[in-house]
């Protein structure tokens, strides 16, 4: 009712709309950079890769060796990024699930 109450209120809602609009806008940052990073390895064709990429290895390649996917895909893997580890693609490699692969796709 009074005007110290009138302000303490209005300073009370501009907090609260940002306290919620302030880590949505976060998140949402975080989801769409993670959407992005996880391409799906059925467009690599289509995409017509002639520069580095960095693609996530889905079910359909998992539990697959490096020289299967370069032969299937026509990519070359120069490094496989797991977990905390960067590992150095040797042709019997095997590709896990959520890995990150760094190709380059082979010229025609």
């Amino acid at each position: 009712i009074t005007t110290l109450g009138r302000i303490m209120a209005i300073c009370i809602a501009y907090l609260g709309v940002g306290a919620v609009a302030i880590p949505t806008g976060i998140i949402s940052a975080g989801f769409v950079e993670q959407y992005q990073r996880k391409s799906s390895l059925s467009n690599i064709k289509a995409a017509d890769i002639h520069e580095i990429a960095e693609i996530f290895v889905d079910k359909r390649f998992a539990d697959k060796s490096v020289e299967e996917m370069e032969e299937a895909e026509q990519v070359t893997i120069f490094l496989i990024l797991r977990e905390d580890l960067s590992i150095l693609p040797q042709k019997d490699t095997i590709l896990k699930l959520n890995d990150i692969i760094v190709i380059r796709g082979e010229n025609p």
